[in-house]
């Protein structure tokens, strides 16, 4: 039994062969570690393989999701790990054949240390995961069945592991921990789907998770079934997002290829294929030896990327010169043309306080002018209240002169002429006086 639980999602597309072949197997060999199984229908354009999913759909344990319409591989496993809830996950191509004990060998690699974020067995079609030869596609050893490679596998490297820089998506185990911290897979990036399990395994790295290869499982991988239809533009579109995103993922890819860390695992496995067979030996050491040419065949190729490599980056690193000679020239620029509106603005500053200074200065002299002002007004009020204080005393006499001039001519008639003038000529002097003084 299982210690934890895990859902088996296969998205199928089309392959009716493959497709029975993968679930038969998966559900022969299920009976005593009694994992979900989830069935994702991809909108098949083959009617028998939806009728035949329909068909496995109705035994105990098994789930079928389908598709209203095609989304490709990467949004219809995002779609199985959501629907698988809080289970660990393992993501099964359509198109392999798994063999007894796979999955708890598989989920008890995954737990042998806390860190462990993905897990990926040996397969004879696996990138830097096959066997027998490396980084290659194989057909199965000649006379050896699929079921007794793989107990060689389960005997020669029992409860071995090692780090590798990415699982490999035909069979890729996932703790749920991990899905959580780092999330599903990128569909904007990624599409339809191609290297999006790299991009997965590079942001879990980051996150301080690894990703490992179960050396004791092997997983028969057909391949070209679940991607037919790949194009070469997809794969060029796939490895331009991975530099984008991960510029540093395709030098450790070729650091790993270069340095092959499980040659040692496939390495027991050849030795106990000789154990077993004698007349196996031949078929080993051929084998053997055209891993030794590939190996070299790789180096050669690995130098050559290398060189390429080398001139790119002498070409970047001299147009890096030369754009940080032009980034300097405007930097100096720039420190002209800063200190020029630094003097500037303190000349600008010396104004403005020269201006605030006149201002207050301003504001002195209108404080005086105002007060001048209300002064002034206090002055011609004064002036006015004497204009009309004058006016009336020249009311006053004009009144007393017209009455002095009535009484003067009753005096003419009764008396002498000489009295009448005396007293005209002292009105004459108070009328002189009164104007002087107004």
């Amino acid at each position: 039994m299982l210690a934890h639980n895990v859902a088996v999602i296969i998205p199928v597309y089309r392959g009716l062969e493959e497709t029975r072949r993968c679930i038969e197997a998966v559900l022969r060999h299920n009976s005593s570690e009694r994992a979900q199984l989830i069935i994702i229908d991809d909108a098949s354009p083959e009617p028998e393989v939806s009728a035949y999913l329909e068909q496995v759909a109705k035994q105990d344990g098994v789930e079928l999701l389908v598709n209203e319409q095609n989304l490709g591989f990467v949004a219809t496993v995002n779609r199985g790990m959501a629907h698988a809830g809080n289970a660990d996950v393992i993501l099964l191509n359509s198109d392999t054949e798994v063999t007894c004990g796979w999955l708890s060998r598989m989920q008890a690699c995954a737990y042998r240390e806390e860190n462990i974020g993905t897990v990926t067995p040996f397969s004879n079609n696996a990138t830097v995961c096959s066997y027998p030869q490396f980084n290659r596609s194989n057909s199965l050893p000649e006379g050896w069945t699929l079921e007794a490679l793989a107990s060689a596998f389960a005997q020669a490297n029992k409860a071995q592991y090692a780090d590798i820089p990415t699982a490999v998506g035909f069979c890729m185990y996932i703790r749920r921990d991990c899905l959580q911290q780092v999330g599903l897979f990128d569909v904007e990036n990624f599409g339809r789907g191609y290297g999006e399990e790299s991009d997965f395994c590079m942001r879990a790295a980051k996150a301080g998770w690894r990703n490992v290869i179960c050396a004791d499982v092997f997983v028969f991988h057909e391949g070209g079934v679940s991607f037919s239809d790949e194009t070469r533009e997809r794969i060029i579109h796939a490895e331009e997002v991975m530099n984008r995103l991960h510029p540093e993922y395709r030098f450790e890819v070729a650091r790993f290829v270069s340095e092959d860390p499980l040659r040692r695992y496939r390495d027991a496995v050849d030795d106990l294929r000789i154990a077993r067979l004698n007349d196996d030996s031949n078929v080993v050491i051929s084998q053997l030896r055209t891993y030794r040419d590939s190996i070299i065949q790789s180096i050669l190729e690995y130098k050559d990327f290398i060189d390429v490599e080398r001139e790119q980056y002498q070409t970047m690193l001299a147009e890096a010169r030369r754009e940080f000679k032009r980034t300097d020239e405007g930097l100096a620029q720039a420190q002209a043309i800063v200190d020029k509106y630094v003097l500037a603005i303190e000349a600008k500053d010396r104004e403005i306080a020269k201006l605030n200074h006149l201002l207050e200065e301003a504001r002195v002299e209108f404080k005086r002018t105002d007060e001048g002002l209300f002064e002034a007004q206090r002055i011609v009020r004064e002036y006015a209240e004497a204009l009309e204080q004058r006016d009336r005393a020249i009311e006053v006499m004009s009144q007393q002169m017209d009455h002095y001039i009535k009484r003067n001519a009753v005096l003419e008639g009764k008396y002498p002429i000489v009295l009448a003038r005396r007293i005209g000529s002292k009105i004459k002097r108070m009328i002189t006086r009164l104007v002087k003084s107004s």
